[in-house]
């Protein structure tokens, strides 16, 4: 009787162990497998990013998890793409680990407003993407501009939203999407290839897209395929 009771705990003990084993095997060989979403959202507007989490689900079949910049998750290893949408103050533990999680063979998704002049004060951001706002630099609200591929695909409208103009971008990267804006209230028209971009960064890669000022933007079919052909890739 005792050495049948020891041999049930022997059992125990050892499926205990290999359970436990295996674990760890799948943390360290597929972190990704670990994360509750596949891909996370991190922004301080939600219902623009509500949008796009609809628009991935719908067409990606993948889950997202939207959160804020001061409720990172330990690590960013196990998602597949971590998608940023700040307009105010990035602060630095968030910077560092964005960086980090790029550099280390991420797909890091910078939407609008991530790349602005309210990230001018920040250490490590601007040199990291290799961009650079000069003092011309400027951003109209509710403007019509129109977005144009760098693969010869259809060019397309985006109408009453905020475009930024003059941003300077180093040569290090991959064009994706040029942009041309006619100012009705000076007549200039600028023509620019910063709406955008990817860049590779140590085992990882960065895209940046300028539109996407309004929720409605991420609802918007010509750009939602422009977002969706990024993440898939």
């Amino acid at each position: 009787m005792r050495g049948a009771l020891l041999t049930r705990l022997a059992i125990r003990s050892f499926l205990y162990t290999l359970c436990v084993n295996r674990a760890l095997l799948i943390s360290l060989c597929f972190p990704a497998l670990l994360a509750a979403a596949q891909n996370l959202i991190v922004c301080d507007e939600v219902p623009a990013m509500e949008n796009l989490a609809r628009q991935i689900e719908t067409r990606l079949h993948q889950s997202s998890e939207i959160t804020s910049q001061d409720k990172l998750p330990a690590s960013l290893a196990p998602y597949k793409s971590v998608i940023v949408y700040i307009h105010r103050d990035l602060a630095e533990p968030a910077e560092t680990a964005f960086i980090d999680y790029a550099k280390n063979g991420g797909k890091l998704v910078l939407l609008h407003h991530s790349i602005s002049s309210g990230k001018r004060k920040n250490e490590y951001w601007f040199p990291f993407l290799g961009i650079a706002l000069p003092e011309s630099y400027r951003y109209i609200d509710d403007a019509t501009w129109d977005v144009l591929p760098a693969d010869g695909g259809s060019a397309f409208t985006m109408h009453d939203t905020e475009i930024y103009l003059n941003q300077a971008p180093d040569a290090d990267r991959k064009l994706l999407l040029s942009l041309r804006f006619h100012d009705p209230k000076t007549g200039e028209t600028f023509e620019q290839n910063t709406a955008g971009w990817v860049k590779k960064t140590g085992a990882g890669t960065v895209y940046y897209f300028m539109p996407g000022h309004k929720p409605s933007d991420f609802e918007y079919e010509p750009y939602v395929q422009v977002l969706i052909q990024a993440l898939k890739s």
